[in-house]
């Protein structure tokens, strides 16, 4: 039994955490990137595990009780989601294709072994 407000609000504060911890991180890799030369092929790498700590924050505090493996995919497809129309909208270049569904399955994914690993861990 969930003891703290069920999923839906255990859910929000996964996402807001989520998303803060993407948003902080890419603050700081933006600034680092100002001083430092990395590769095309580094910045990608680095931002997919940006993405990956976050999920993993957001069903660390969002994903409480059983299902972890749903509660996870769906907290980690809500990140990825969030996050790609939050920078989206910041560039001004928001365009969905083959990419936009691979960081759908990257989020799922994630999310589902951060839910799992969060659910089983005791508190």
């Amino acid at each position: 039994m969930e003891k703290t407000g069920g999923f839906g609000l255990n859910f929000l504060k996964g996402l807001l955490i989520g998303v803060s911890v993407c948003l902080a991180a890419i603050l700081i890799f933006a600034f680092a990137l100002k001083f430092a030369e990395i590769s095309e092929g580094w910045i990608k790498f680095i931002n997919q595990v940006i993405k990956l700590f976050g999920i993993t924050a957001a069903c660390l505090v969002g994903v409480k009780g059983e299902k972890g493996f749903l509660k996870g995919a769906a907290i980690g497809l809500a990140v990825v989601a969030v996050t790609y129309l939050l920078f989206g909208l910041i560039s001004g270049s928001l365009t969905f294709g083959v990419s936009t569904l691979f960081e759908a399955g990257y989020g799922l994914i994630c999310g589902s072994l951060a839910g799992i690993l969060a659910a089983n861990l005791k508190k």
